[in-house]
């Protein structure tokens, strides 16, 4: 087997030159509170046949929040079944309060409602009926096998609730309209209860963007009336869930989901004059502990978490209004206020990106992610969720949502993913290193920094590695020494890094050791993304390096294998017989030798004479007998030759020693 020389630094292939200065940054070790427990993505359907679940287990996404349509509840105007005892509803407080504890007796009383035709339209629109599915809704059913917990908004929209909509609130006089409100209430109940019960969905959301222009003719009164009849539908339903099917479900319902987290306040001058006098969280926050009728239930509030929206992609937006939002909602409740949410963020809204031919494959863009995802864990989000998993075509004139972050088939009914930007990539290094609620440490106040670097780290508390994100939107490459003061690490511990960057998509592209003065130094590319991980401790098995063996065109893994490692690399390098003159980006995906796919392992990218850049496996993965098939990322490209690459394998043991020299096989 020949010797592959192997390079363990960056290296810039097109940049210019490094700083020959350090710029020091030192990262106590004092944790200052937690990262999101959820990140996740606002997702379109997953129909069945195509590769979405790949890449959704892929994105490493915890979370992810699912609008369940209009079209989905229960065809009739959720009226009673004909014959039932509340056919005849009356008009009254009363007789709505009756009712509503009639369906909770026994919610699944052939007349309490129609369940089968409500499940066979489930069907009809999500794809139900497959073998091994959960539920009726495919979508659904997937993320419950991947794991991912759904935030689904059940919203009916502004004009649904107003005079000659499907569920006007109101009677033209202003008085309630009880028989209308019941109609509501028995929707949201029906649909939490069926999303409950199949898929143990708690977290709901009741409207979307009340403050939209969009939304203008609802009043804040009738916003509010909405949210409170269907939080009490939802809490009931999660009740009875859990009492029928002893399940132990906890609901978390979020509001006012508005379009901006400012919008907590008054605003004025504006045509828009709905909130002039008070802003759109703040008249929700004072009615946290109010029910329907006007009870104040202080124990079981109205919502759990306070949810909000914002596109940019400047992180100085995001301290400016956070740090005024904030101060007024802890003076408005001192008791305290309820965890926050983002249900909707991105480096930019669809519609802007019309105006524009950047997407989310350019660096302005695609770098401005980490910065905007820093600045959104340090004010203590709970959850957060990009908006969005694919680019849709549902724009005017049938133009492309280019803020989704994966590009898909839009001439395939199946509509599979094609290939994921740079802003994917981004979002996933983001989500992969700080999602699950880490103890989030100490780093220096953004304008401490120098200017456009962004950072943020945090520690994983079972197995203590370090995670730090470095976010440069500057146009010119950096030099870092990271001062890691009081983490404990063991000298010489193993870090690596990966990358999202004009020459890097993901991929890791740097190993190290801790130096003996507790410091990292990184070379930061212009416009990227790094993220640092530094593990606590040193493997005592020795080193091992080999290169695949081609079996028919791809490449074996896991075929006589040294002891096996607890992690291991793929290293994907250009070797002699590459000719390409411009990078391309190459997806790795690990299968089975009968050619079934086990999961996409990640991308690389190559250009002549370029260093390897390494692809983590799962422990143990390297034991089996797998196979790669690597692809090229960009749909239309020629294939890959097999023959111009050189496969490199490690285990993690060699990041102990020095890496001054090039290992040999």
């Amino acid at each position: 087997m020949k010797i592959v020389p192997i390079l363990f630094a960056l290296v810039a292939a097109t940049l210019a030159p490094a700083s020959p200065v350090a710029h020091d940054i030192t990262l106590p070790a004092a944790v200052i509170g937690r990262t999101p427990q959820h990140i996740g993505y606002n997702t379109s359907q997953n129909i069945p046949g195509s590769n979405a679940s790949d890449w959704i287990e892929y994105s490493g996404m915890t979370a992810a929040r699912f609008w369940w349509p209009l079209a989905a509840w229960p065809d009739d105007p959720l009226r009673p079944p004909a014959n039932s005892p509340d056919e005849n509803l009356q008009n009254t407080l009363a007789a709505f309060e009756h009712a509503r504890a009639r369906l909770r007796r026994d919610p699944l009383a052939p007349d309490a409602a129609d369940w089968p035709a409500h499940e066979a339209r489930i069907a009809q629109i999500f794809g139900g009926g497959r073998s091994g599915m959960t539920g009726d809704c495919y979508s659904l059913s997937e993320f419950r096998r991947l794991g991912v917990d759904i935030l689904c908004p059940l919203t009916i929209g502004a004009r649904n609730a107003l005079a000659g909509g499907r569920f006007p609130l109101n009677h033209p006089d202003g008085t309630p309209d009880w028989i209308s409100r019941h109609a509501y209430w028995r929707g949201i109940y029906l649909n939490a209860f069926y999303l409950a019960r199949h898929y143990d969905i708690r977290r709901f959301q009741l409207f979307n963007e009340p403050d939209h222009r969009e939304s203008q003719p609802i009043t804040q009164e009738q916003f509010l009336t909405l949210v409170q009849l269907g939080s009490d539908a939802v809490r009931a339903a999660i009740d009875d869930v859990n009492r029928l099917y002893d399940r132990h479900l906890v609901p978390l319902i979020s509001a006012p989901v508005t379009a901006g987290l400012d919008v907590y306040l008054p605003r004025s001058g504006r045509p828009d004059t709905r909130d002039a006098a008070r802003g759109w969280g703040q008249f929700t926050l004072a009615a946290i502990d109010d029910d329907y009728p006007g009870r104040s239930l202080p124990r079981r509030p109205l919502f759990d978490q306070y949810a909000f929206q914002i596109y940019t992609r400047d992180p100085r937006t995001i301290d400016r209004q956070a740090a005024r939002v904030l101060t007024a909602m802890r003076a408005d409740r001192p008791q305290g206020i309820p965890p926050l949410i983002i249900s909707e963020m991105n480096v930019s809204t669809a519609a802007a990106f019309l105006k524009t031919a950047d997407t989310l494959d350019t660096p302005a863009y695609y770098a401005a992610f980490g910065a905007i995802a820093a600045a959104y864990t340090r004010i203590g989000l709970k959850e957060l969720y990009v908006f969005r998993f694919t680019q849709s075509a549902n724009m005017p004139d049938g133009q492309i949502k280019k803020n989704g972050t994966h590009v898909i088939d839009q001439n395939s009914p199946l509509q599979p993913i094609l290939r994921s930007t740079k802003g994917a990539e981004a979002a996933r290094l983001y989500t992969r290193a700080f999602a699950g609620g880490l103890d989030l440490t100490k780093v220096p106040a953004p304008d401490a920094l120098p200017e456009n670097l962004s950072l943020l780290a945090a520690r994983e508390p079972h197995t203590g590695q370090g995670r730090v994100l470095v976010a440069n939107t500057n146009p010119t490459q950096r030099r870092l020494r990271l001062r890691l003061e009081g983490w404990s690490f063991p000298p010489a511990a193993p870090w690596y890094v990966e990358e999202v960057s004009h020459r890097a998509h993901g991929a890791i592209t740097a190993f190290g050791v801790l130096a003996p003065d507790n410091t990292v130094t990184l070379e930061v590319p212009a416009m990227s993304n790094l993220v640092l991980r530094i593990d606590p401790a040193i493997p005592e098995k020795p080193s091992s390096l080999r290169q695949a063996p081609r079996d028919n065109g791809r490449w074996r893994i896991g075929i006589d294998p040294p002891p096996p490692p607890s992690t291991g690399w793929i290293g994907v390098s250009p070797n002699t017989r590459y000719t390409g003159t411009t990078p391309r980006i190459l997806r790795v995906w690990l299968e089975t030798p009968e050619g079934i796919p086990q999961r996409i392992l990640g991308h690389t990218v190559i250009a002549r004479e370029s260093p390897p850049q390494w692809l983590r496996l799962r422990p143990g993965e390297s034991e089996k007998n797998l196979l790669l098939r690597i692809e090229p990322e960009e749909p239309g490209q020629p294939p890959v030759t097999p023959e111009t690459l050189d496969i490199l394998l490690r285990d993690q043991a060699q990041l102990s020693g020095s890496l001054s020299s090039p290992p040999r096989t």
